[in-house]
């Protein structure tokens, strides 16, 4: 440790640059071991604020501690990295103010003792270099003098301490230099040399120059005469004034630390390797009714119970292997003790050639702790009986992740108890665009510590859907939980629906009469469409009967060809109208199966290759990153991609570019894009795109061909797998048709068959 002269040395800027460093390394330690939210805000702190008192002294010390303080408060206590506060925040800088504050203190107040003992022991071995010179040179106080106290001789050092002169001592007693309530005691211990002990050590005090009082030890050896008799004693003395101060000082400090190890508010005590007491301080002895003194030599499990002993058994044999143990909880019990619970920690202590000395134990009263703690569970007990109720669901989150949740919401959405632990809650609603619209309405509501309120439909564990209202409230703004309450409203939503139903039904008349509108168009185009190869067929079957073209076979080949050609766009014609007049009576079965949609789609692109190289328009496929095994209808997903890639190059013009890309939008779901250059869609048209009979463009109008029931078609296969279509344009840049295919279909629960195979039905 650095002296004060070092200290000053260094010169104050210097010391608090270097306090100011170590503030820096802890705080740049807490950064890397910890994340900011971890808590524990001081736990590198304290050290650095008491290494800082010790290096540097105690303004360094403080400017330490007050750095500390403010950087706990503002970056690792609640509210993080602000100044706003909280009594957490404030009770924890305020308890780290004074610990470490008070730890600073008794480092200064030690290390200013320590400080004095250096000095005294630096002062102590001057002057026994000194006195080893003094030897040397005969410059100790020697005396020589009679059994009666007469002196004979003096050296010139006694001369100079006493302030006498060597005549005028000599020939006169001794007695005068004593402290005179010291001569006693001096003289009974000089009547006790003898032959056989000539020899006696005294320390006394003595008056020296100028009437100072000071302390001296005086080595007095004794001669003898044939008849016993003592003739002469020669006394070699030294000044031992620091010497005693400093035992006076160190003594002092002994009491200090014994006063602060008895009354310290915890017990501490040291156990031998059989478990007995060796040492314990008053607090401890007060705690199990006894003294310190009595309790040295028992054995410290007759204060506990039989748990307690049965415990101590089991975990003070890792104490004497050398482990550290604890907190180990103890009852204490015993004549005139008071119930109390203690909470015990301890590690051992080894000898150099390492055998075990004793135990260092710590032992505090957690008596209260306890009794909260049992209040608490009660507490708590009688709150999940009240919030585990079977009528109302209540569900805990964190980062909208179930955290905790009662039985009546297990029930509500079909799950068994625990199955919802730890889940996200997108497995609760129906869709993405749900989940995150219900969270971006309901949190910042909540961020304000204000109550949210809706209705909404999310989703049970078998898929169907449920009406919930939900209520939301903020439990913890800092960790982001809060607490939501979920009633099943389904059978108020059905009474409502009931009421609406008229309503819905006149709408209905409304919109039927448009259909029927929408009907007569479509029957015009179909007419038209099925018209136009029906007249190829008939002009080129006309012209097979001529004898010019039977008479050359290349021609009658060509018009064959043709014939086949026309007759296949009208048998595809009719297929598509019986599928979705199967689709719209709900006659149109799914078979789904596993399969891979990668392969799939690239199946079906390679098909339509031929078609988009005669219109010179480039196709090709961005796979996924991974294979998308899926469970799907391989007809009827190979028919949704043939006719999104159909229209994409249909309406491209030519020498454009149509791409088709598979991805995925999470684990459940798959995605389908179909990219096309062509002239794009307006806002406003885009939700005619998958109606029934509708076209963008119609009667004289009409710019490409088609009867306005391939994209109705996708739409309802789409979604009798339970996904959905889409698509965004941009008007004169192209349009991007996409589909959202679920892994496995979501099938409801009545559409089984007889045998129990699940079929579902458009």
């Amino acid at each position: 440790m650095a002296t004060d002269q070092q200290l000053e040395s260094l010169g104050l800027p210097v010391r608090l640059l270097g306090a100011t460093a170590l503030f820096g390394l802890a705080l740049g330690l807490r950064l890397v071991a910890l994340p900011v939210e971890a808590g524990v805000p001081f736990i590198v702190f304290a050290p650095a604020t008491v290494l800082a008192f010790y290096l540097f002294g105690s303004l360094p010390g403080a400017l330490n501690l007050l750095l500390s303080a403010v950087a706990g408060f503002y970056a690792f206590s609640p509210p993080y990295l602000s100044f706003g506060y909280s009594p957490t925040a404030l009770w924890g800088t305020a308890g780290y103010l004074v610990g470490a504050g008070a730890a600073g203190w008794i480092v200064a107040r030690l290390r200013s003792v320590d400080q004095q003992r250096r000095a005294t022991l630096a002062r102590l071995a001057e002057r026994d270099a000194q006195l080893s010179t003094v030897l040397d040179s005969q410059t100790d106080l020697i005396c020589r003098f009679r059994a009666d106290g007469t002196v004979l001789y003096v050296n010139l050092a006694y001369c100079k301490f006493f302030g006498v002169d060597r005549d005028n001592i000599v020939g006169q007693r001794w007695q005068p230099i004593a402290l005179p309530d010291d001569l006693p005691r001096i003289e009974a211990s000089l009547a006790q040399l003898s032959p056989s002990e000539p020899v006696v050590v005294i320390e006394n005090r003595v008056i020296a120059t100028g009437g100072e009082v000071r302390w001296c030890q005086f080595v007095n050896r004794a001669d003898f005469g044939p008849d016993g008799r003592c003739i002469e004693l020669q006394a070699v003395g030294r000044d031992i004034t620091e010497r005693k101060m400093l035992e006076a000082e160190l003594a002092e400090s002994h009491e200090r630390v014994r006063d602060l190890f008895d009354n310290a508010p915890c017990g501490y005590h040291a156990l031998d390797a059989g478990g007995r007491f060796l040492q314990v301080n008053a607090t401890e002895a007060r705690w199990l009714g006894s003294t310190p003194e009595a309790l040295i030599g028992r054995h410290a499990m007759q204060y506990v119970d039989a748990a307690g002993q049965a415990q101590f058994a089991q975990q003070y044999p890792r104490l004497l292997a050398g482990e550290s143990i604890g907190p180990l909880v103890y009852s204490l019990v015993g004549p005139g003790i008071a119930p109390r619970q203690v909470s015990v920690r301890a590690e051992p202590r080894f000898g150099a050639d390492g055998q075990f000395l004793s135990s260092r134990t710590v032992m505090h009263d957690i008596t209260e702790l306890q009794t909260v703690r049992l209040a608490n569970m009660q507490l708590l007990a009688t709150q999940a009986a009240m919030l585990d109720n079977d009528l109302i669901g209540i569900l805990r989150l964190k980062d909208r992740r179930a955290v905790w949740k009662n039985r009546a919401l297990d029930r509500i959405f079909g799950y068994a108890p625990g199955e919802l632990d730890g889940q996200p809650t997108r497995v609760l609603y129906l869709s993405d665009d749900d989940h995150a619209q219900l969270g971006a309405a309901a949190y910042p509501v909540l961020a304000r510590g204000e109550r949210f309120r809706t209705q909404m439909r999310l989703r049970r564990k078998n898929g169907s859907a449920v009406w919930i209202e939900l209520s939301g409230a903020p439990l913890d703004l800092a960790s982001d939980e809060s607490l939501w309450l979920m009633a099943d409203i389904s059978h108020l939503k059905q009474a409502e629906e009931l009421r609406a139903r008229k309503e819905r039904v006149d709408a209905e008349n409304h919109h039927l009469q448009a259909y029927l509108r929408q009907q007569k168009v479509f029957l015009s185009n179909m007419t038209h469409e099925l018209r136009t190869p029906l007249n190829a067929v008939l002009g080129y079957g006309q012209l097979l009967q001529t004898p010019a073209v039977r008479a050359d076979p290349a021609r009658v080949a060509r018009y064959a060809e043709l014939i086949l050609h026309s007759g296949r766009l009208q048998l595809d014609l009719i297929e598509r109208l019986l599928e979705l007049t199967r689709s719209s009576t709900g006659r149109l079965r799914l078979q789904p199966e596993a399969a891979q949609l990668d392969a799939l789609v690239d199946e079906v692109v390679q098909a339509h290759q031929a078609s988009a190289a005669a219109r010179r328009i480039t196709l090709q496929l961005e796979p996924a990153a991974a294979p998308l095994p899926a469970t799907f209808d391989v007809l009827r997903v190979r028919q949704v991609v043939g006719a999104l890639l159909s229209n994409a190059i249909r309406f491209s013009h030519e020498g454009g570019r149509v791409t088709v890309r598979l991805s995925t939008t999470d684990e459940d779901q798959l995605l389908l894009e179909v990219l096309d250059e062509g002239p794009g869609i307006a806002e406003a048209d885009r939700p005619k795109l998958f109606q029934d009979f509708r076209q963008l463009s119609q009667g004289h109008t009409r710019s490409h061909g088609g009867t306005g029931i391939g994209l109705a078609l996708v739409r309802r296969l789409v979604e009798a797998h339970g996904g959905r279509v889409g698509v965004d344009s941009v008007p004169s840049l192209g349009s991007t048709f996409y589909v959202v295919l679920p892994r496995q279909p979501v099938l409801p629960l009545d559409d089984v068959d007889a045998e129990g195979d699940p079929a579902a039905y458009i």
